[in-house]
């Protein structure tokens, strides 16, 4: 074989790539939750009124996003106007990056 042709690096055991994933996925999905949190708080409603206005019985399915159990379904949080800014500013919240973020929300009267 040429020495200028790269040969194909083994895929890791499916075992050690999801213990790996489980691993990121946690922290990551407990700061998503954090965020979805924070942005209720920010848009001044109640989780309960969140969990009715995405068409929920109760508030049990956003506390298993909020905690990290379950991945969060975005588009059932994006239809409720109210909190769309407050979810874009708390997922921008979580970037914690050198440089500063800075998001305006202009309200349509």
């Amino acid at each position: 074989m040429p020495a200028n042709v790269n040969r194909a690096v083994p895929d890791p055991p499916r075992k050690m790539l999801a213990a790996n994933s489980e691993t990121l996925r946690k922290p990551l999905a407990e700061a998503i939750g954090s965020a979805i949190e924070r942005a209720i708080v920010l848009a001044r409603m109640t989780k309960q009124d969140v969990a009715f206005q995405m068409g929920y019985r109760d508030q049990s399915a956003l506390a298993r996003w909020i905690s990290g159990v379950e991945t969060p379904q975005f588009a059932k949080l994006w239809q409720i106007e109210e909190l769309r800014g407050p979810l874009v500013i708390a997922l921008a919240e979580l970037a914690e990056c050198v440089i500063e973020t800075v998001v305006k929300v202009k309200r349509s009267a």
